[in-house]
């Protein structure tokens, strides 16, 4: 291959169409193939049989030789960055999951005598297809394709930013749940990749030929963003803690990196701009777990793994969260006023709880008009963008997909739950043997609710220390600062719950 070839991409529209191409040629030989199996008495069966395998893995090749190009070609890394491409990438991950997913034909008694023992090996192994190879190829093309785009300027990710092309990609055939998956996949994928990358420490990193070190913190701080952004909105099914923990790595290495400001490869603005970024990510991603209703052992569960972690000594999310850096002044009033829902709850709050989790797996039947005194009585625990209602309502539209197909492994569908409030939907999902999905039906118990209260109180202590002049500032007229210790939250609950709920409705319409 000339030099000439690899330095000037002549129709660079081409590599959309052969995606295209490729998602065309998935379909049709996955239906031929079932063809074959399913009808033995076709003519020139095994020539079909031979040419589908050829056909089948034409995809791997042609991703090779595009890694290839994109390894070789600085043409074609800007080809790489268009939405198109990355679009057409992100539909054949969906096309592979979708198509391996199927239930695999089956043929009769008679048709099984008269196809020989060597077609039914061949046409009745799914493996004949190497659906992972595939997709491990694309999954490793779009890392290195958003990793290289971390360091171009914000001119080169106008109109969209590559970022939002991989997040916001919608494919036709995933049912919503589905498509919540498939973003969850690629997030979890993406965020294990760029801390494994080390992009924020290492300015040495073969970047993209057009970009600087300097852009890497804005854009990684948008990507983190971005995610928080899925997290509220319902489309990340993994467990918060993944995303906290995330984010306070990339605190942690931004703090190593501002050893090097002196260095013209670094930015000290920039810096301290993305620093801020991320600390109002972390800030919403841990809001946004407390905010949950707990409304069975499995929500107690996360909200004590998300409380355990932030009180842990030997972790430095506590560190990260109560420190002069950390300088969003709703924060410590947010985290109060869900802290407060967390000890106030009374045995009248927790028996009507219980009573309206189910204690096995079954079908919920909502009415047309449910009535709105049904979930008063624990309404005023959580004042969320989230609320039972809206669950049940959605709980609705997914009974009617029940016969659809998954596309994501059984690892994060454990998860489902959380990103949509209700941890009981999904529960058919749960496949960890471990009690996960028995703790999803079961209801919230007192003694995991004393444990809340107590690590809330904790919690509580050393928001305090961090932001006593918020607090104060809140309630100016009162005796909060008077006393030598830490103010019980318990005793002044009632005082700050008011403007506590004021900062945080604020907080949520921004």
């Amino acid at each position: 291959m000339s030099v000439n070839m690899l330095t000037n991409i002549v129709c660079p529209e081409a590599a959309t169409i052969i995606l295209s191409l490729l998602a065309s040629l998935l379909r049709l030989s996955s239906d031929e193939k079932r063809q074959t199996v399913t009808s033995p008495s076709m003519p020139r069966r095994r020539q079909l049989t031979c040419d589908l395998s050829l056909l089948m893995n034409m995809p791997i090749i042609m991703l090779q030789f595009f890694s290839y190009l994109y390894q070789s070609s600085v043409s074609f890394k800007t080809v790489a960055l268009s939405s198109e491409f990355i679009t057409g990438l992100i539909d054949l991950i969906v096309i592979g999951r979708l198509q391996r997913s199927q239930p695999r034909a089956t043929l009769s008694i008679e048709n099984k005598n008269k196809l020989p023992t060597d077609n039914i090996e061949k046409t009745g192994d799914e493996g004949q297809f190497a659906w992972d190879r595939m997709e491990d190829l694309i999954l490793g093309f779009l890392r290195a394709i958003v990793a290289d785009s971390f360091g171009l300027p914000p001119s080169a990710h106008r109109p969209v930013h590559v970022v939002d092309t991989v997040l916001e990609t919608e494919n036709s055939s995933c049912s919503s749940r589905q498509q919540h998956e498939l973003q969850t996949m690629l997030m979890q994928n993406l965020m294990e990749y760029l801390l494994a990358k080390d992009l924020l420490t290492d300015p040495g990193l073969l970047l993209h030929p057009f970009g600087q070190f300097i852009n890497i913190p804005f854009n990684v701080a948008y990507f983190a963003c971005r995610i928080v952004d899925k997290l509220w909105q319902g489309c990340f099914l993994g467990p918060v803690s993944e995303i906290v923990d995330f984010i306070s790595q990339l605190i942690h290495l931004q703090q190593q990196s501002s050893a090097a400001h002196n260095s013209p490869q670094h930015n000290p603005v920039g810096l301290e701009v993305s620093r801020s970024s991320l600390y109002r990510s972390l800030n919403r991603a841990i809001l946004f777990q407390l905010s949950r209703p707990v409304l069975t052992l499995k929500d107690q569960r996360l909200v004590l793994a998300l409380l355990n972690l932030l009180l842990a000594d030997d972790a430095p999310v506590k560190e990260l969260i109560f420190t002069s850096q950390n300088a969003d002044p709703d924060f410590p009033v947010c985290l109060a006023h869900l802290l407060i829902q967390h000890v106030e709850r009374k045995n009248s709050d927790l028996q009507q709880v219980t009573v309206r989790t189910p204690l096995s797996p079954q079908p919920r039947e909502v009415p047309p008009n449910p009535p709105a005194d049904e979930f008063a009585s624990t309404a005023h625990l959580y004042c969320t963008t989230f609320d039972v209602l809206d669950d049940l309502v959605e709980g609705e539209d997914d009974s009617t997909n029940t016969s659809t197909i998954s596309i994501l492994s059984d690892e994060v569908k454990v998860y489902a739950s959380q990103g949509e409030v209700s941890s009981t939907d999904g529960v058919e999902n749960d496949a960890f043997g471990d009690g996960t999905s028995a703790d999803s039906e079961m209801p919230a118990q007192g003694e995991e609710f004393e444990q809340l209260s107590a690590l809330a109180l904790r919690l509580w202590e050393h928001s305090y220390m961090w932001n006593q002049k918020i607090f104060l500032a809140l309630l100016p007229k009162s005796n909060l600062g008077s006393t030598v210790s830490i103010p019980s939250l318990l005793d002044w609950a009632q005082e700050l719950e008011e403007p506590c709920l004021q900062t945080w409705t604020t907080y949520l319409g921004s």
